[in-house]
């Protein structure tokens, strides 16, 4: 990709991101009673879910095999193991814990059923992938934005209210953060696109961007990636939509 296509792309998705995070629900996020942000985190958790086979799905449509090596890493983190190859907690074990952690039970969250607005935001991006089978940087740039981007940029809002209750490194005798905020710092997108990238490259955003940068040879190729990105906010917007009604109680 040249630097004015970069350039161009950089510009038009930090507007997709800085549109995101003005979602009433982020922006007041401490304004919410403790049940419901709860409420909303375990909602967050029925999309957790998905990255697994939506990232699988990803691996069986994309024919670069080095794209594919890099979602594979990525999916392997998803459930690390020691030194010794023994399994550790998985990430969904530790979404767990964190959720305990900020107040939850574990009984409470297993009863919590998860609403047809997730289902659809859920469907929808299977739906938006299954489209993109065709189209190889479609694909790369979903599973960047709407699985790494956004949601880095979704648990830094979130952050801003569980930092009264968790903490990076068991600081204040407050209980250690095991998902939150590595997911914040892991997934986030560290720099700009059109800026060459010399940082540690162990950010998946950053490591499935210099991919796209790679792959994207036209402007027609890059409006496209937008597009996706696009539809990607539009369907994560969606799903905090039907959060609403709690800022109006």
């Amino acid at each position: 990709m040249t630097n004015e296509l970069l350039s161009i792309f950089e510009e038009k998705e930090e507007i997709l991101i800085k549109e995101f995070k003005q979602h009433p629900i982020f922006c007041k996020i401490n304004q919410l009673s403790e049940s419901d942000f709860l409420k909303i985190l375990i909602q967050r958790r029925g999309l957790s879910f998905a990255i697994t086979p939506v990232y699988e799905l990803a691996i069986d449509i994309i024919l670069n095999r080095e794209v594919t090596s890099t979602i594979k890493e990525i999916l392997h983190e998803e459930y690390p193991r020691d030194t010794n190859n023994n399994p550790l907690p998985s990430h969904r074990e530790l979404l767990m814990r964190d959720l305990i952690a900020l107040g939850a039970s574990r009984d409470y969250i297993l009863e919590q059923s998860i609403s047809q607005e997730t289902i659809d935001s859920i469907f929808s991006v299977f739906k938006l992938l299954t489209n993109q089978r065709h189209n190889q940087i479609g694909t790369i740039a979903l599973v960047r934005f709407w699985g790494e981007v956004l949601v880095a940029e979704e648990y830094s809002c979130f952050w801003t209210r569980m930092q009264n209750k968790l903490s990076e490194n068991k600081e204040n005798c407050k209980p250690q953060s095991q998902f939150y905020w590595y997911h914040m710092k892991h997934d986030e997108k560290k720099q700009s696109l059109d800026k060459k990238n010399l940082l540690d490259s162990s950010s998946h955003s950053e490591r499935l961007a210099e991919h796209l940068k790679d792959l994207i040879k036209s402007e027609q190729d890059l409006m496209y990636c937008l597009r996706i990105e696009e539809e990607s906010q539009k369907m994560k917007l969606r799903f905090y939509d039907q959060f609403l009604d709690m800022l109006e109680t």
